[in-house]
């Protein structure tokens, strides 16, 4: 054996007890009090003389006024701590990166010199001299290593003394009153003044590039429903905001509850969303975004009223102001902001698989009235065109294709690889807002039952793919012909000219035609919709033809009598008569089933 001096191995780095999920969530914490502090004082101002008439109303002003003054103490101390805590995570990202980094380069070198021990103990002396060297450029490493990682846990302690010593100077009343009496205080109104009238996107994005991290964070504090939904607005300041929004909604709501007061239905339905969307943040609390090192999870729309009590919500995994590739998903019938479960899934299905290929960053948008159809089943798929109409979708398209303005103008680099993926009425819906001129460079149905156009040409200038499976009965509620269905054209025919991409045909059981529709977040469907959103070419099949695939009716009955004729005899003789009259084509009823099995027209 050699004789080499062997350097030592480089020792763990110092563990990060603090991280930027926690300070995230205190910053959270602490915008959502300052928010419901806001509320208290514009309360107190507003009721000071009003609701009073003369000595009462004297007596008032003064008592309401004085109470809302003094509120102002705690809301200057919480601005100046919001502003610390938010300044901490963002060190905390940037040491967290640089921790991960250090922490390869440690196991790399710690390697490396293992190596150097397993190579000296089967070398000779004539070795040696090669070997020292070998080891000598190690200890270097090794060296500047620990210099580096002793920098690191210098700038870690600077950041956590920094914020103590930021809370500690505004942690009396006194220290307040001057952070209220402040000259440098941001007046939040004054900010809010210059911003560019319209709201259009484009001139928001540049109007808040031009203001002050303070500045920034006032108006996220003091208009989080603005600013958490204002295109234009840089998604981690929109998060920012409506977080805030949340957490004051589920203390104040919750408090109320807890003392035994009684919420009105409104206020039921918006706690019920604020804890639903509440429950989908504190799932992804602890995962970071491996582009930038921040919370992976962005909420970038909260409207918990809107929609006669359903929500307006949209949310991203990952940072689509940065992100190559960004991607939005507008799901269907049944959605809403109090039942996330389905469309979080498909998120984050998608998300896993483009992440893989890219960077990538993810969302969902949910801020139009999707159609409540409670407990629907195949017999009741003819009863959809009365009940679903596509007023909605196109009302929930102007809004869409704004959303996505917005996307485009808070695009922090080059612009994204932008796809708009739409799953049922949400595919209506979308084409609705690619009509409106939705600024996408894909276009994904997924499932639609129907198209405001009879051509992709005419619909937009974007790519349009179309992913509809043979046995998904609710793809076949579109017009294969000239006119249009009750939600207008079926984008799978061939001659619509988008391009049909490959998906699993679905079981052909009655019993299981509805969970085709859901399905296409799965196998193959999914690989081919990550190929689209990742800016590659997905599998593709022929579009449909008339004459050669089952229409609706021949789907329902044959399935049925597939399945041992569950469908058509346990629903008796009314629904077979409905069907009769429902279905243009049936042309003999059930007493000519073999005409069912024709190709579809």
């Amino acid at each position: 054996m050699a004789t080499v001096t062997i350097p030592a191995q480089v020792p763990p780095l110092p563990v990060m007890t603090s991280l930027p999920a926690g300070a995230a969530d205190l910053a959270t914490d602490l915008r959502a009090a300052l928010v419901n502090v806001n509320d208290v004082q514009d309360w107190a101002y507003r009721a000071s003389a009003d609701a009073f008439q003369g000595d009462a109303a004297e007596a008032s002003e003064h008592a309401l006024t004085r109470f809302a003054r003094r509120l102002d103490t705690s809301e200057a101390a919480l601005e100046q701590a919001v502003l610390a805590t938010s300044r901490f995570e963002d060190r905390l990202v940037a040491l967290h990166t640089r921790w991960l980094t250090l922490d390869g380069d440690r196991t790399g070198t710690n390697a490396a010199i293992d190596d150097l021990r397993i190579a000296v103990q089967a070398a000779t002396e004539a070795d040696a001299p090669e070997l020292q060297r070998r080891a000598e450029r190690l200890q270097a490493r090794a060296a500047r290593l620990r210099a580096d990682i002793a920098d690191w846990a210098v700038r870690y302690d600077e950041a956590e003394a920094d914020l103590v010593a930021a809370l500690a100077a505004v942690d009396t009343v006194r220290e307040g009153r001057g952070a209220a009496g402040d000259p440098g205080r941001v007046d939040p109104a004054a900010v809010l003044a210059g911003m560019p009238a319209g709201r259009v996107p484009a001139r928001v994005a540049a109007w808040w590039r031009s203001l002050t991290a303070a500045e920034r964070a006032a108006l996220v504090a003091a208009y989080p429903a603005l600013i958490g939904n204002l295109g234009g607005v840089p998604a981690d300041a929109r998060d920012a905001a409506n977080r805030a929004a949340v957490g004051a909604d589920v203390d104040e709501l919750t408090a109320r509850q807890d003392k035994g007061e009684p919420l009105t239905a409104a206020e039921r339905d918006r706690l019920a969303n604020a804890e639903a969307v509440q429950d989908v943040l504190d799932d992804y609390r602890e995962q970071l975004d491996p582009l930038t090192g921040e919370p992976l999870a962005r909420l970038t729309q909260y409207q918990p009223d809107e929609h006669t009590g359903d929500g307006g919500v949209a949310l991203f995994l990952g940072d689509p102001d940065h992100a190559d590739h960004v991607s939005v998903y507008v799901p269907g019938t049944l959605s809403e902001t109090g039942n996330l479960d389905s469309t979080i899934n498909n998120v984050d299905a998608l998300y896993d698989a483009a992440h893989d290929r890219g960077s990538a960053a993810v969302g969902f948008w949910l801020d139009y009235d999707a159609p409540s159809i409670d407990g629907v089943s195949p017999a009741e798929v003819w009863d959809l065109a009365s009940v679903v109409t596509p007023g909605e979708a196109a009302e929930g398209g102007r809004d869409l294709a704004d959303y996505l303005d917005g996307l485009r103008a808070s695009d922090a680099g080059a612009p994204a690889h932008l796809s708009l993926v739409g799953h049922s009425y949400g595919a209506t819906t979308s084409a609705h807002a690619a009509l409106d001129g939705a600024p996408v460079d894909q276009l994904v149905l997924l499932g639609s039952p129907g198209s405001p156009t009879s051509t992709a040409d005419a619909l937009t200038g974007a790519e349009v793919w179309v992913g509809s499976a043979d046995h998904d009965p609710i793809t076949l509620l579109g017009s294969s012909g000239t006119l249009p269905g009750p939600l207008g054209h079926d984008p799978a025919q061939a001659a619509y000219g988008g391009h049909r991409f490959e998906v699993d045909a679905g079981s052909y059981r009655v019993q299981d035609l509805l969970d085709n529709h859901s399905s296409y977040f799965q196998d193959e469907s999914l690989d081919n919709i990550t190929d689209i959103v990742t800016g590659r070419d997905p599998d593709l099949v022929e579009g449909r033809h008339p004459g050669g695939y089952q229409a609706l009716d021949e789907l329902l009955v044959g399935s049925s009598l597939t399945s041992g004729g569950e469908w058509v005899w346990g629903v008796g003789e009314d629904l077979v008569t409905g069907v009769r009259d429902s279905v243009e084509g049936l042309g003999e009823g059930l007493m000519g089933l073999p005409d069912l099995f024709r190709p579809g027209r």
